[in-house]
């Protein structure tokens, strides 16, 4: 049975617990949708409908050739700053995260061109309706780099209360030697 399916670095707890600061900040703004802190991860690549088993064969080919050794928080921010309908926590420009979000979308979609910048990201809120959005992103970070050993396949459920995420395979990334 097909799935709707993702890749994903997942996101350290103690991270995870200073990013939902965030949304305890600003539970009066209307029109904003929220991510659990459980749903909380860096997306590699969004798979669409597929078959997991299939899927896995797929990324853990990729997963053993590739590494990222860190990935370093650069701020939190509204996105995009044009008509901006979502909070990221941003995280600077990353070449071995770039090659390995290809590496996924070529063997995944082979004939489907990646045209957007790849920047590695968690999203924490998306909004609608929001003429001048005005957030208060101020959080204290302890630690705002990760390391990234291995990535995630996530199932994407839909439920009355917006989409819950479930772990169904972690991959190991190639070590760092």
């Amino acid at each position: 049975m097909k799935k709707r399916l993702f890749v994903g670095i997942p996101v350290p707890k103690q991270l995870a617990s200073e990013l939902s600061q965030i949304q305890k900040q600003n539970t009066s703004v209307a029109n904003t949708r929220w991510t659990p802190k459980e749903n909380l991860h860096i997306t590699v690549y969004f798979i669409g409908n597929g078959f997991e088993n299939e899927i896995t064969t797929k990324i853990q080919r990729i997963a053993a050739k590739n590494t990222i050794s860190e990935l370093l928080l650069k701020d939190i921010c509204l996105f995009p700053e044009k008509n901006p309908r979502m909070i990221w926590a941003r995280f600077e420009t990353n070449k071995l995260f770039s090659e390995l979000c290809l590496s996924i979308s070529n063997i995944i979609h082979p004939h489907k061109a990646t045209e957007w910048e790849l920047i590695p990201h968690i999203t924490l809120a998306r909004f609608k309706n929001i003429s001048n959005p005005s957030f208060n992103l101020e959080t204290s970070i302890s630690n705002s780099i990760i390391q990234v050993e291995k990535l995630v396949l996530w199932e994407s459920v839909q439920q009355l209360r917006g989409a819950k995420y479930i772990p169904l395979k972690s991959l190991d990334l190639k070590s760092k030697s």
